[in-house]
């Protein structure tokens, strides 16, 4: 079972093999730096110094987090989640932190077309479904059924948007795991090529 981190006990996962007085040191300096406001502040180090390999193997076969189940890259995965063959492509301009935010925090932002919206009409009939487009004025959602369905904003009385299917892969991943991961997701789109 991985015990809770915070941004003070966090680092000593990297320190536990071999500890001496100047390592002591080093990890105190770093822990008064963290900001604890931060809500990624407990994962910082595993922002670098991962090996993609490894985070390939743990994106393709880690029995637990099962990444590949949900998520595509290149000809490989399923489609719960986001495509992430591109990721990492300076296109989409997303950073190692925008990745570790996904990985510890999933329900931080959800790609449209895959978090599932729960709408109250004034009517009082609900409808459910995946947000497939929106505007000022309307929503179209994707049902459960595949129908398509419009929305005019005026009509809504209530929406609630349900968390994502992600769990959490700090409850899952250690440290050095999600280090890893987050140095794959890095390396996916660049050069336009999908690593795999």
């Amino acid at each position: 079972m991985l015990l809770p981190l915070t941004a003070s006990t966090a680092p000593k996962e990297a320190f536990t093999v071999s500890p001496n007085p100047s390592r002591e040191a080093a990890l105190s300096q770093f822990i008064a730096s963290i900001d604890e406001s931060d809500p990624l502040a407990a994962y910082r180090m595993t922002l670098t110094a991962g090996n993609a390999d490894n985070g390939r193997d743990i994106f393709v076969g880690h029995v637990s987090a099962q990444c590949i189940r949900c998520h595509k890259v290149g000809n490989q995965g399923g489609s719960a989640g986001p495509d992430l063959s591109n990721i990492a492509s300076p296109e989409l301009k997303l950073d190692r932190r925008h990745f570790l935010k996904s990985i510890v925090s999933p329900n931080t932002r959800i790609d449209k077309g895959f978090g599932t919206v729960i709408i109250v009409l004034e009517s009082g009939k609900i409808v459910a479904g995946t947000i497939k487009a929106e505007d000022a004025t309307s929503l179209t959602l994707v049902t459960p059924e595949k129908k398509i369905i419009r929305i005019d904003r005026d009509n809504i009385d209530e929406q609630q948007t349900t968390p994502s299917a992600m769990p959490e892969m700090t409850k899952i991943l250690t440290l050095r795991e999600i280090r890893h991961l987050v140095e794959y997701l890095s390396t996916l789109g660049k050069n336009n090529q999908a690593n795999q």
